[in-house]
Parts: structure tokens; C-alpha cells; sequence
């Protein structure tokens, strides 16, 4: 790993800051802290570079997420309409069946109705011959 290295001339800071009214104690002060910051190792950054490349990256695969999101969503809408209509076939189906069987139960009491009538209800043969 390699540290990027700044040149930092502290025999010159450090009479600037006494000129400004620091004590000695506190230029001290100051210069350690300069100094442990300088050690940080700026290699570590990303460059503007990579970070584009990292945004270029990113973006093609949300747009790679978006564009697959977009077919599932078109997939799953197909199969739904495609269920609705076998949905309603069913229904369809069930209800000429029910319908069906209603006619076929009412016609059967008809029927049954005329014999019990044919049978209770005297019938008058006007028959000349």
C-alpha cells in the first residue's frame, strides 16, 4: 500500500503561528495534530475516476433491474388475464350446468305434477259415437 506523501514545512509553520501570538506549547499543540493527520493514507480514497466507473456500473444494473422488473411485471400480467378468463369459463360452465339441472328438476315436478293431477282430477270422456 502506498502513502501519498504531502510536503509540510514546520520550522516555517511554526515560526508563522509564534508571529501570530501562540506560545510555544500550543504551536506544539498544533503541529501534532497536522502531523497525525498527514498520516492518513490518502491511497485509500477513491479517485473521481473510480468513482464513475463505479456509478457507470451501478447504473447498468439497476437499468438491467428495471428493464427485467418490467418483463416480470408484463409476465405475471399475461397470466393473470389468462387466469381470469379460465376463471370465467368455469364460472360459465358451472352456471349453464346449475341452470341444466334447475330446468331438468323443474320439468321432472312438471311432470310429476300432470300424472298426480291425471290421477286425483276425474276425467269427463265426452266420446260420441
Amino acid at each position: 500500500m502506498r502513502q501519498e506523501q504531502v510536503n509540510f514545512d514546520t520550522y516555517k509553520h511554526v515560526k508563522d503561528f509564534e508571529e501570530s501570538g501562540f506560545n510555544t506549547g500550543q504551536v506544539e499543540a498544533l503541529i501534532r495534530v497536522i502531523s497525525s493527520s498527514r498520516d492518513f493514507d490518502i491511497s485509500r480514497l477513491a479517485t473521481k475516476e473510480q468513482l464513475s466507473y463505479v456509478e457507470e456500473k451501478l447504473t447498468a444494473k439497476i437499468d438491467a433491474l428495471q428493464k427485467n422488473m418490467t418483463t416480470e411485471i408484463k409476465a405475471m400480467r399475461f397470466e393473470i388475464k389468462a387466469m381470469q378468463s379460465d376463471i370465467k369459463s368455469q364460472i360459465k360452465e358451472s352456471l349453464i350446468s346449475n341452470l341444466r339441472w334447475t330446468i331438468g328438476l323443474v320439468g321432472s315436478l312438471i311432470v310429476a305434477l300432470i300424472g298426480i293431477a291425471y290421477k286425483l282430477l276425474p276425467l269427463r270422456h265426452n266420446c260420441n259415437f
